[in-house]
């Protein structure tokens, strides 16, 4: 279920592909009439402005309900397109709330569609072909072409206070496809589900043209279909309560430049979506030279950590961290934050050569307690996060980031579960004790042959 939370906000950027409907109708505002306009008119409209919201909600039958949110602002230049975005993403599981904010950059450039983004102050490019870009003529057609399965309303409806024609339809899965990039579709979904299943699926979508201007103002599209039909909710019967895609269109032919930061352009890192599906987690890391101390056991189970040279035993404080030269990360989580009782939270901590770990948080005791009095039940580390050249953290049996997945088997024996991606693979063993459930994931580059992801989590049933 973690896995699968985390591979759905990845969901969330595929909103950004789909914006671009441009149109101009004089004619009875039938489907039909409309469509056609589509067509002919997506040739007028020089720039836009708009705005994209994601909402999903989903029930665990034990974790409860959870919940990802979406909110992108975008202005767009058609010719030669260039794009810039703003996204705040929120998620909510197991009582905490996680928030991120990124900017991203979309440029043309040689036949290919160049994408930068932004988090905090790391940028990373990731290259498409340009054919991805937004929408286009054919996916206008493909509107016109399935026009027998939408009806107009008869009442107008209000859209950023202006007057619109409202259609409401279906497409199938098919034509889907053809209005989205199927690739960029399943490199933002991480390969959950594969054409043949998303054919035989239906999208009910919802149309909004304004009235004067015979402009798109709005599309919606219910995702719901999409999820449901993943293995990995079925297996785990969760419930999708709602998952939908709105995009709103406020202006057109008002912007006149988009200038991509500095930063950006000079992004270091780089893959390729059309033939490398998912390399951007591939990175050049290197190994820690730090030698295993004596103190750290090769029991996974026993959540011994060393960090420079001193080994913890798992649950410690935070200042326990902070000892060691790895500061509180206040922007990430407020050092005000109260956990209730029984209840988790994450926070970040980072030394001066700008290496993070990432702490899971636990308030063991029966009243509300500051985040920085709650004790560290688990520990994770991202070749992402390692700004210096190593990160000098080992974990049982002295595996670390760099690590080959050889080394990982030797000491902690076959894994209890295996989640293999294009170009990733993510080990995970468990095991349950009196209280609580213990679990070890290991991500491995399958390029690299090398851990680059290791994360150590306790989850006490109590909470």
């Amino acid at each position: 279920m973690k896995r699968g939370i985390r591979r759905i906000g990845a969901l969330a950027l595929v909103a950004v592909m789909i914006p671009g409907l441009i149109t101009g109708c004089k004619k009875k505002a039938t489907p039909e009439n409309l469509f056609t306009d589509l067509v002919e008119s997506s040739k007028t409209v020089e720039s836009y402005v708009g705005s994209t919201v994601l909402d999903m909600q989903f029930e665990h039958p034990e974790e409860g309900v959870a919940s990802i949110s979406m909110t992108l602002d975008t202005e767009v230049v058609m010719e030669p397109y260039v794009s810039k975005s703003e996204a705040e993403i929120s998620m909510k599981f197991g009582g905490t709330t996680e928030g991120q904010e990124l900017e991203m950059y979309q440029e043309e450039k040689d036949g290919e569609l160049l994408s930068y983004i932004g988090v905090d102050d790391y940028w990373e490019v990731n290259s498409g072909e340009a054919s991805t870009i937004s929408m286009n003529e054919e996916s206008y057609k493909t509107l016109l072409a399935n026009a027998d399965k939408f009806t107009t309303d008869k009442e107008t409806i209000e859209v950023s206070g202006k007057e619109c024609f409202r259609l409401k339809g279906t497409l199938s899965g098919k034509d889907f496809y053809k209005m989205i990039d199927e690739d960029m579709l399943e490199e933002f979904t991480s390969g959950l589900f594969d054409a043949d299943e998303l054919e035989k699926l239906e999208f009910p979508m919802m149309v909004d043209i304004y009235r004067k201007e015979v402009l798109p103002a709005r599309f919606s599209f219910d995702m719901s279909s999409v999820f449901e039909s993943m293995d990995e909710f079925k297996d785990e019967d969760v419930k999708i309560n709602a998952c939908l895609i709105e995009m709103t269109f406020t202006d057109y032919n008002t912007v006149d430049k988009i200038e991509i930061p500095k930063a950006a352009l000079e992004a270091g890192g780089y893959s390729d979506w059309e033939d490398d599906g998912d390399d951007y987690y591939e990175r050049d890391v290197k190994k820690t030279d730090l030698k295993k101390s004596d103190k750290l056991s090769d029991d996974w189970t026993e959540f011994n950590v060393q960090v420079g040279e001193e080994v913890l035993k798992l649950p410690v404080s935070i200042a326990e961290f902070e000892k060691l030269g790895y500061v509180y990360d206040e922007e990430y989580t407020s050092s005000d934050t109260m956990v209730e009782a029984d209840d988790m939270d994450f926070v970040w901590v980072e030394n001066e050569e700008g290496n993070s770990l990432s702490l899971t948080v636990y308030n063991d005791t029966k009243e509300p307690l500051n985040v920085k009095d709650c004790k560290v039940y688990g520990v994770s580390i991202s070749g992402y996060n390692i700004e210096g050249e190593s990160i000098e953290v080992l974990f049982a049996g002295g595996i670390t980031i760099g690590s080959t997945i050889e080394e990982v088997k030797k000491v902690y024996g076959d894994e209890d579960d295996l989640y293999e991606g294009d170009s990733l693979k993510s080990y995970t063993w468990e095991k349950d004790v009196d209280n609580a459930y213990y679990s070890v994931s290991v991500e491995v580059d399958v390029k690299t042959g090398v851990v680059f992801d290791i994360s150590y989590d306790q989850y006490i049933y109590n909470w």
